[in-house]
């Protein structure tokens, strides 16, 4: 049986959630439940479901990141940065938190030009795909489109199948002038709805 592309990357990124415990629990359940619905561009039931995973554990790591992209996406970058600083507290070196933590602060002070979460992200061990996008992220909303080119180009070439890293390149391209950067964002979103949800900042579309 084919599992459908959203359950199973879904599945990738939140086995840490219950990788404490054979059996999920409830509050777990519930994280992936709303990541799998982010994913899918349902934002608002997304939203219900994290914070009911919250209500039940306000200090667990994955729903804290999920809802910060969301409150991020939302324009609510103080809220969005208390759920990163969360999840950070639990899981210090983890390059998915310490990349959104980064953007975060980009987005909310780029005079202050913030990187030094995306630096760590890349400086921790395994593949650096999610650190890379971050950080192109990051140079998104500094306006340093060639910079943020080169590393989801970096990503994909780590892993080709890093949608978030398409999209990121489509993004940089058409701001750089290249209009085959369309083609990019179409194809990500069309292999996860959810592709593009880390882009609805305005300083990164």
């Amino acid at each position: 049986m084919k599992v459908p592309v959203t359950l199973a990357l879904s599945t990738v990124l939140l086995a840490g959630c219950a990788s404490h415990s054979p059996k999920p629990s409830a509050v777990d359940r519930l994280a992936r439940q709303g990541h799998v619905l982010a994913e899918q561009g349902r934002t608002q039931a997304a939203r219900k479901v994290l914070e009911q995973a919250l209500a039940l554990d306000p200090q667990h790591a994955w729903a804290s990141f999920d809802r910060g992209q969301l409150l991020l996406s939302q324009g609510q970058l103080q809220e969005a940065m208390t759920d990163f600083d969360r999840a950070v507290a639990q899981q210090p070196n983890s390059p998915r938190f310490l990349g959104a933590r980064c953007v975060a602060r980009v987005v909310a002070a780029p005079a202050s030009a913030e990187l030094a979460d995306c630096s760590k992200a890349l400086a921790q061990p395994g593949p650096p795909g999610h650190a890379l996008v971050a950080r192109g992220q990051a140079y998104l909303a500094l306006q340093r489109n060639q910079d943020a080119l080169t590393d989801f180009e970096a990503a994909l070439t780590a892993s080709p199948a890093n949608v978030r890293a398409l999209y990121g390149r489509g993004v940089a391209r058409q701001r750089l002038g290249d209009s085959g950067g369309l083609d990019d964002r179409q194809l990500a979103v069309s292999r996860l709805p959810g592709a593009g949800r880390e882009y609805v900042v305005p300083a990164l579309q």
